[in-house]
């Protein structure tokens, strides 16, 4: 595999394990969302509570709310595996 197709793939996998962790920690998520004044507050509750960068921590502001569902945590589950899975055999 081309160094920059094994580079997107750890991409991909690192943008939906935080969007998993979210998920899995969305009370908390949640909270800090809340708490926060503004937009910029939240994003950076939501990089702390993660311990994420402020994009991965965008994207999870910016996830629609039917992927917080039974089987899109499931789909996340499943591609992080053929994702890792895929990295693995590399």
């Amino acid at each position: 595999m081309e160094p920059e197709s094994r580079k997107q793939k750890q991409m991909s996998l690192q943008m939906l394990e935080v969007m998993l962790q979210a998920i899995n920690r969305r009370e908390e998520v949640f909270r800090a969302i809340e708490s926060s004044r503004t937009d910029d507050e939240a994003r950076k509750a939501v990089a702390e509570l993660l311990r994420v960068g402020d994009i991965r921590a965008r994207l999870v502001l910016d996830m629609q709310a039917r992927r917080w569902t039974l089987e899109n945590r499931n789909i996340l589950s499943g591609q992080i595996q053929q994702l890792q899975a895929e990295l693995d055999s590399l």
